[in-house]
């Protein structure tokens, strides 16, 4: 009886079940003649021998790094032998699947030494469900707690069990979903929790599950995965991809009130934000901090990860300003503390959106990695004061998932160039922004930082030529502008969203370069390329002192037919512009800020047009005027602030914005008529909710 679960595999699922140099190594023996003698027993247990003698065991509903095998390689650990053996029962069995893709750089050979054991996990099991039909549509939720029991273990369901109950927001993608288009491993169920990704290789079988948590098998997040699936299943079970909360599992009905949702944290850190408005950075910053510290403290006992996010970063804000470094930006610090309000706020109303996911209530702050896969897309050198901030991208070709690796420097001499000649790991930084790194010793952050530990040997940094980019995961991955369009405008509005580093970050096809010159008004090197349909966007990098050959370089890639093109992503008038961390072009991937002395781009020197229509314009006045509020306060707010205020309001009118001129206006009225301390507390009311409003219209627009 031919083994459905083995078969329902291919390179690309087995290379995620172990990895993708042990695919590529056992392939090659096959096609070299080298493969294991196979048979199969009773109970449908698949052994190959090998001429050496070793003997590898696929026994039904075991995984793939648990199944017996007499080579040296360690407990809970795929080796080659057992990745032979099924590549060779699907070249005997099934379809010839078993070549490895060869567009992508080898990982480095993992060996049969030992080393870090794994966590002990519960006895090996499957469904008791038949397995669907070929074509059917299957879901997770399907699966019973009894399998699950039976394959986790009593102890880890228990612990799923209360994490469940706490409240865990999870994304479920279905196979259908259309932003798996382009996946590795084919359409699959995915379910995306704050900190990790569980795929459902194989329909069924909970053994072929895939988790990227440092446990592998045996973890807790399998069971929430199951149990989202099954969430969604009741709530809608024909879409394709929805945000639930297994919580509703256990409860018919979930109802946040006001105190539940906001807590003492919650209460403290509006508290910081309302004296952040009243009073303003330039009065009290340094008592503003301590007021925020002391709120996150309280935070961090409830567990909102997002609104714990938005402190830490509104923290930093006020550091910047204190130090006087070029960190500090007033847009940003107004969209955090409006953000914070509006998360709470939305919790405690309630909609669409369950409160655990706009809040990331009870996430861990920190998951450990067991084996990541990195591929760089460059690097961003800013100015902290007297010291330099680099943050390197890098995708997780599994998941889609941009991380960011953040290093810090005191030195105020050192430039872009001087910064990627240092060493990581195995290489430099340079290889880091625009290679490919595989590491076990990665913990990634709720908000998508990752850390990288220094363990001997535990990280590899490898150079890349760019050519697996195209093995990119969408949305990551835009071979077409309007699907990017789409997607932006499929998501929630930010300040409910996930709040993720590199959230912005694409990879843009170019195919072709229609146009590129430098703008001496904007010191930015503009280029208008073409996508993979023949739409227009543009690439767009301004120059900064810190980096001083990043115009020169990107000039030069520009002129070298990039096919590839990474950074973060903006509007820009009707189409979009990137600007750029790196890009790829024939044998090399370059990333401008980390880029030496090159020869210059021989570039038309002409200005651009300014691409910001009357509504654009009108959006920007109103929100500059209102950003005055957290740097000034809203309490020394000059005579002429509420007249530029009703000013903007009238402009918005004019455009039809009726909603944002009324709130404006109210804001101006509230500033004027503050007297005491309600008064002036209904002032901070109405200025976070023009403010809202209008950073709403601006992104929507």
């Amino acid at each position: 009886m031919a083994r459905h679960d083995l078969l329902a595999l291919n390179a690309d699922k087995v290379a995620v079940l172990s990895n993708r140099g042990l695919v590529k190594r056992a392939a090659k023996e096959l096609s070299a003649g080298k493969g294991p003698e196979l048979r199969e027993e009773v109970d449908g247990t698949v052994v190959g021998t090998f001429a050496d003698g070793t003997e590898a065991r696929l026994p039904p509903g075991v995984a793939l790094a648990d199944a017996p095998c007499t080579c040296a390689a360690p407990p809970h650990k795929a080796c080659r032998h057992r990745v032979a053996v099924v590549l060779a029962y699907l070249r005997q069995v099934g379809p010839a699947d078993g070549e490895a893709p060869s567009d992508e750089p080898d990982e480095p050979k993992e060996s049969d030494e030992p080393h870090e054991p794994k966590e002990p996990k519960g006895p090996a099991a499957t469904s008791d469900s038949f397995p669907p039909s070929p074509g059917a549509r299957w879901s997770p939720g399907t699966l019973d707690d009894t399998a699950l029991e039976r394959f986790l273990g009593r102890a880890v369901i228990a612990g799923a069990r209360r994490r469940r109950k706490r409240g865990v927001t999870v994304e479920i993608r279905r196979a259908e979903g259309p932003d798996l288009a382009g996946s590795e491993t084919g359409d699959v169920p995915t379910a995306r929790l704050p900190t990790c990704t569980v795929r459902f290789l194989v329909p069924g079988e909970l053994a072929m599950a895939r988790c990227d948590c440092r446990a592998i098998h045996g973890c807790e997040h399998l069971a929430l995965a199951v149990w989202a699936f099954r969430a969604a299943d009741r709530i809608d079970p024909e879409a394709d991809q929805r945000i639930v909360d297994p919580k509703i599992l256990d409860l018919e009905e979930v109802a946040v009130s006001s105190r539940s949702a906001a807590g003492s944290g919650g209460l403290a850190a509006r508290a910081a934000i309302e004296e952040l408005l009243l009073c303003g950075l330039a009065e009290s910053s340094h008592d503003l901090a301590q007021r925020f510290a002391v709120a996150r403290r309280t935070l961090s006992s409830e567990r909102d990860a997002w609104p714990m996010v938005v402190l830490g970063e509104i923290e930093g804000q006020i550091d910047a300003w204190n130090r006087r470094s070029a960190l500090f930006n007033d847009p940003r610090l107004t969209a955090l503390a409006v953000e914070l309000y509006a998360r709470y706020r939305a919790a405690e109303r309630g909609g669409a959106l369950p409160a655990s996911h706009i809040l990331g209530r009870g996430e861990p702050a920190r998951t450990e990695l067991k084996h990541v896969a990195l591929t760089g897309l460059g690097a961003r050198v800013l100015v902290d004061g007297e010291g330099r901030v680099a943050r390197f991208l890098l995708a997780d070709f599994k998941t889609g998932d941009v991380l960011v690796l953040t290093r810090r420097w005191k030195s105020s001499q050192a430039v872009g160039f001087d910064i990627g000649r240092r060493g990581f790991a195995d290489g430099t930084l340079h290889t880091l922004a625009g290679g490919r790194t595989v590491s076990q010793v990665a913990s990634r952050m709720v908000n998508r930082a990752v850390l990288i530990g220094r363990r001997k040997g535990g990280t590899s940094v490898m150079p890349q030529t760019g050519a697996s980019w195209a093995d990119l995961p969408a949305p990551l991955k835009v071979e077409r502008v309007v699907d990017l369009a789409r997607h932006t405008a499929s998501r929630p509005p930010a300040f409910l969203r996930p709040h993720l580093l590199g959230e912005d970050v694409h990879v843009l096809r170019i195919a072709e370069i229609v146009d590129a010159f430098y703008d001496p008004a904007r010191q930015a090197v503009i280029a208008e390329a073409l996508d993979a349909a023949g739409e227009l966007f543009r690439i767009g990098l301004e120059h900064r002192a810190v980096t001083p050959h990043a115009l020169d370089a990107l000039g030069h890639a520009l002129t070298r037919d990039p096919s590839w093109v990474a950074g973060p992503v903006r509007r820009y008038g009707s189409t979009f512009e990137v600007e750029p961390t790196a890009l790829v072009v024939p044998g090399e991937v370059i990333v401008p800020d980390l880029a030496g002395p090159t020869n210059e781009a021989p570039l038309d020197i002409r200005p651009t047009a300014d691409p910001k229509n009357r509504l654009d314009q009108a959006l920007g006045q109103a929100l500059s005027t209102l950003q005055e509020a957290p740097h000034r306060g809203l309490q020394l707010l000059p005579e002429t602030w509420s007249q530029r205020a009703r000013q903007a309001a009238d402009e918005l009118q004019e455009l039809g914005l009726n909603g944002c001129a009324q709130r404006l206006r109210a804001c101006a009225d509230a500033v004027v008529t503050g007297s005491s301390r309600g008064e002036w507390r209904l002032a901070c009311e109405a200025w976070t909710d023009a403010t809202l409003r209008l950073l709403l219209a601006q992104e929507l627009r």
